[in-house]
């Protein structure tokens, strides 16, 4: 399946080089413009052109009641007591 999804995402544009995906981590971990950037994820914008840009979270995601409810449920399922 991988071979066919990186061949049909290579063959329309979408895919991104690892040499491109090495660097924006790299940027990522390194950049002092992130210094204390929190609360946003990463991509590419368009899709395989080798831009990242930074994106807020959904509302839903920002959601602190909705957070502590999503950690609490989870840590119950792992058995591992909740913060």
């Amino acid at each position: 399946f991988a071979r066919v999804f990186n061949g049909i995402a290579t063959a329309v544009g979408v895919a991104e080089t690892p040499q491109f995906g090495g660097s924006c981590l790299a940027f990522m971990a390194a950049d002092a413009s992130l210094d204390g950037v929190t609360g946003a994820w990463f991509d590419t914008e368009p899709p395989g052109k080798h831009q990242l840009l930074s994106h807020l979270p959904s509302p839903e995601a920002r959601d602190v009641a909705k957070q502590r409810t999503l950690w609490d449920l989870s840590s119950r399922l792992v058995g591992v007591a909740s913060a």
